[in-house]
């Protein structure tokens, strides 16, 4: 399956998406801090293959379009200090838009992020109105509780237990703040790392968990969805 970078219009400029699939329901997805790169690229295929025309927005685009960067060295480097310059409150607004535009192909809107991505998933249910949400690794989740008791959709959180970017304080924060809502589930992998879904990285994947979780987000996207 093969797919294409076009162009969606956002406030300030234009912003490219990476965009592949042919399925009648959407999915909106969120980079790690790694850019657009062949992973996420391959992850958004393995997802259109069930079935979804996916979007990836190229959040990073305000500090430097097309980023893809690797794992170590000097890429990890610079990923990192994108990070700390990255402007949360104007990325999800460029998701809402990318969302808007997916929109009038695509009416049934999920969204679902890994990392960054995954705290990108649940911040930009404030901007658009998504059917079903999908967090993975996000981080810094528990900063925001009320944005994550704020979601009345269907909402999953995955994460590893031995994650160093969300420990085990962050996790239960999370839980708490979720504590009795229906539509929430938290699922925590035994033994997995951040970035377990990611298998480019040899040496956080973890093949049994990704399995798992994928398994968990496309139930629900076809709760949600079809």
């Amino acid at each position: 399956m093969t797919g294409e970078w076009i162009d969606v219009a956002v406030s300030g400029g234009t912003m490219a998406a990476y965009r592949v699939g042919t399925g009648a329901a959407g999915l909106v997805m969120l980079q790690e801090i790694f850019g657009v790169n062949a992973a996420m690229q391959e992850k958004a295929r393995r997802f259109a293959a069930h079935g979804y025309t996916v979007l990836v927005p190229d959040v990073f685009w305000r500090l430097e379009p097309r980023v893809a960067l690797g794992y170590s060295g000097a890429d990890r480097e610079k990923a990192f200090a994108l990070f700390g310059r990255f402007d949360l409150a104007a990325g999800v607004q460029d998701i809402a838009a990318a969302a808007r535009h997916l929109e009038r192909s695509h009416p049934k809107l999920g969204v679902i992020g890994f990392c960054l991505g995954g705290r990108l998933a649940v911040a930009s249910t404030a901007a658009y109105p998504f059917r079903c949400v999908a967090s993975l690794y996000g981080v810094k989740l528990e900063a925001d509780p009320e944005r994550l008791r704020a979601i009345d959709v269907p909402l999953q959180v995955h994460v590893g237990d031995r994650d160093s970017h969300v420990p085990q304080e962050s996790i239960q924060a999370i839980r708490a703040a979720l504590q009795g809502r229906a539509n929430a589930e938290v699922f925590v992998y035994e033994g997995a790392q951040h970035g377990f879904f990611n298998a480019a990285r040899p040496e956080v994947h973890a093949p049994q968990a990704a399995r798992q979780a994928e398994e968990r987000i496309l139930a629900l996207f076809r709760r949600a969805l079809t």
